[in-house]
């Protein structure tokens, strides 16, 4: 009877830590360098950051790099 409970405390305790777990591993930032994730300028910041449409200014080489073309 011990032997039956010491099991089903022992699958018990496995299942609790494997549930609490992947918290701390999802814990962890996007990127290793954080600064990459910020606008590089106000504007597109202001709307979202769907700046794929702007093509007017020098934020046009992060945004959408084939807009360069249409640059004048």
């Amino acid at each position: 009877m011990k032997r039956g409970i010491h099991k089903q405390l022992a699958v018990a305790v496995v299942v609790a830590l494997g549930a609490i777990a992947p918290e701390s591993v999802q814990a962890q930032g996007e990127s290793a360098v954080p600064f990459l994730l910020i606008s590089p300028n106000s504007r597109a910041s202001g709307i979202g950051e769907t700046g794929t449409g702007s093509v007017d200014d020098a934020s046009a080489i992060f945004w959408n790099p084939a807009a360069l073309a249409f640059l004048e």
